[in-house]
């Protein structure tokens, strides 16, 4: 579930960027610039992470896998997600470009066109017959767009000024959601309705990812949860995120598989323990730096000064 919410939070976010001011779409600059972001955001922590991991499990030992993991042909245990990602990254630009240039960015035919996009979809790719983990985007392509959807959505209302009973039911179905998300989890389901813990949720993602996207815009324009949500603590949880989902499955294996060969209260906490401080580190040393680095850093290497004062002025 969380990986569903993953995919339309990123989706969400990255169209945000051009759907916020749609005449960034028609500078080459702008999208020189998010390919080099998104590159130097996800990939040499990913690198860094995948010699580590070499080290300690058998699986990552052979060098052909490394090679095949580090070209994005494959994804090992949780890597799937990445290759799954990096190639969204490729094709979110015509999506976006559709959406403005195409759609003009009108919610009745973009939310029509997706609409009438899904069900194709499922036609040719019914969730039922998923692939799990699976590092075939097509599979999981809806969900990224309900993020961009989302995206356009939270675009058209965020500068009307809602009713307070808006702003309620917002609230409220953030609400219920969150509620019925914890409750189609393993342990609800067995405890209240009796269903035996299985992998019913790894082919759902069309319907959590069209969950996660209302909950996202209700979040967005109610009020309660807005407020938890941008809470320090939470911000500070966020921005170590990726790092922490990078590391923590070899501190799993590491502490629960090996060294107390089972999970206990003890074995649970040093791992959860260790995990955050790994990401701390991580983020410092390897995601901070590398998401300073943007396409005027590398013009300014290269030594296009004028190219660089011309540009750097601009927030991209």
């Amino acid at each position: 579930m969380g990986v569903w919410m993953f995919f339309v939070l990123s989706s969400f976010l990255l169209s945000n960027y051009f759907l916020s001011m749609p005449e960034r779409t028609f500078h080459f600059i702008e999208w020189g610039n998010y390919f080099i972001r998104r590159f130097m955001r996800i990939y040499p922590l990913y690198a860094i992470v995948l010699v580590l991991y070499s080290f300690f499990l058998i699986d990552f030992r052979s060098i052909s896998v490394i090679v095949d993991s580090l070209l994005l042909k494959k994804g090992l245990a949780h890597f799937w997600t990445i290759p799954v990602e990096f190639k969204f990254y490729l094709i979110l630009p015509f999506f976006v470009l559709l959406i403005v240039r195409i759609f003009r960015m009108k919610i009745l035919i973009v939310l029509i066109f997706m609409t009438v996009f899904t069900i194709i979809h499922q036609m040719v790719y019914p969730f039922t017959k998923a692939v799990e983990s699976s590092t075939r985007l097509i599979q999981y392509l809806p969900v990224f767009l309900f993020g961009c959807v989302g995206s356009l959505i939270h675009q058209k209302i965020k500068n009307i000024k809602i009713h307070r009973n808006l702003t309620l039911l917002f609230n409220l179905m953030s609400i219920l959601i969150i509620v019925g998300l914890i409750l189609i989890t393993p342990y609800p389901m067995e405890k209240f309705f009796g269903h035996k813990p299985d992998k019913y949720l790894v082919n759902k993602f069309i319907f959590i990812g069209f969950a996660c996207t209302t909950l996202i815009l209700s979040i967005l324009h109610g009020s309660w949860l807005k407020k938890i949500l941008t809470h320090n603590s939470i911000r500070f949880f966020g921005k170590i995120s990726y790092s922490g989902y990078c590391i923590h499955w070899l501190i799993i294996h590491i502490i629960i598989i090996k060294l107390f060969g089972k999970l206990t209260f003890i074995s649970g906490m040093l791992t959860f323990l260790l995990s955050i401080t790994f990401a701390i580190v991580l983020y410092h040393l390897v995601e901070k730096p590398c998401m300073k680095i943007s396409i005027f850093t590398i013009i300014k290497i290269i030594g296009n000064n004028a190219f660089y004062r011309i540009y750097s002025g601009r927030k991209l």
